[in-house]
């Protein structure tokens, strides 16, 4: 593996942020030189899609995109606050996240590449784990704003028509939409008539038709779509560790996909459906992997003594 060293720097200055100016890098800095690359995996799929995560190797988290290879990559946030939990757009042209520069978390929506950051949310509450509606005009997140519970909210692009999305009375987090418009999975803590585990469930995106999808003893948690929207790749405990599993859009037929001692969590469909990324702790810390559908050919993509999770693959083909 080689390790990247040597980028040129180019800041391109976003804007006016709560009083702080916020500068986006093209190309990965020295400091953050210890996130690296493996060999490319797969050249098949078009170079019009990208993996956005969030990374850190001293200091604090910043968002950066790659290459499904684990090439090209490039850190697009450059600010002292957390900058974390990245989405892609469905016509791949931006990217939502939450950063603490304002101390609580809110999240913020820029260019794919860095550029024009806008704050979307401003309410004294921590906002979190957002995600976008399959039109590109909506962004669902979480948020603890009521006072009493952690329900998932709505709000537009713009930051207008906010509205509360669940009425779970408990916590729920994770929201993921399928591309065909028609749900919200999410993931429930204390999951009525369970032994406290938190489960899946999904809803239309009113909160209509709410369906349990999951109902077991252990954890079943953070829920992603396929892109067709069939199947749920999720993360569940039933093996005595967390490992990736896929299911039926309507909660059938789950099936393990991984087999590893440590922690495997977050899986991300390729556009084509041929790969998933997931973030893996089998090398002693969170690192970036990709696989077949059916788990098989796992390739590790970034490496280093820094972290990389939270990985979402561009739904956009040319």
């Amino acid at each position: 593996m080689d390790e990247i060293t040597s980028f040129k720097k180019r800041l391109v200055p976003l804007g006016v942020l709560s009083g702080i100016i916020i500068f986006t890098s093209i190309f990965l800095p020295a400091c953050i030189k210890e996130i690296k690359h493996s060999a490319p995996i797969d050249r098949n799929l078009k170079t019009s899609t990208r993996i956005v995560f969030s990374g850190k190797s001293t200091g604090n988290f910043e968002i950066y995109s790659m290459q499904p290879d684990g090439t090209d990559i490039r850190q697009l946030t450059h600010n002292s606050a957390e900058d974390t939990e990245p989405g892609w757009s469905p016509d791949g042209k931006h990217i939502v996240f939450t950063s603490s520069l304002d101390g609580g978390f809110q999240v913020y929506v820029m260019r794919a590449d860095g550029t024009d950051v806008k704050r979307i949310t401003n309410v004294k509450a921590d906002n979190r784990l957002p995600a976008w509606s399959a039109d590109g005009k909506t962004i669902y997140f979480i948020s603890d704003m009521n006072g009493t519970s952690v329900e998932i909210y709505s709000v537009s692009v713009n930051g207008d028509d906010l509205k509360k999305v669940t009425n779970m009375n408990g916590t729920a987090s994770h929201p993921n939409c399928s591309l065909d418009g028609k749900w919200i999975a999410f993931q429930f803590d204390n999951a009525p008539d369970s032994d406290g585990t938190v489960e899946i469930f999904k809803m239309h995106p009113d909160g209509g038709e709410l369906t349990r999808l999951t109902n077991n003893k252990v954890h079943d948690k953070v829920p992603v779509f396929s892109p067709d929207s069939r199947f749920i790749t999720f993360q569940s405990f039933r093996d005595g560790n967390y490992e990736i599993y896929k299911m039926n859009a309507d909660g059938t037929n789950p099936t393990r996909l991984t087999n590893e001692p440590a922690k495997d969590k977050r899986g991300s469909w390729s556009p084509d459906e041929k790969k998933i990324c997931i973030q893996s702790a089998r090398t002693g810390h969170w690192e970036l992997f990709v696989m077949n559908p059916d788990g098989s050919d796992i390739k590790q993509i970034t490496s280093g003594t820094g972290i990389s999770h939270h990985p979402d693959w561009s739904c956009y083909l040319n």
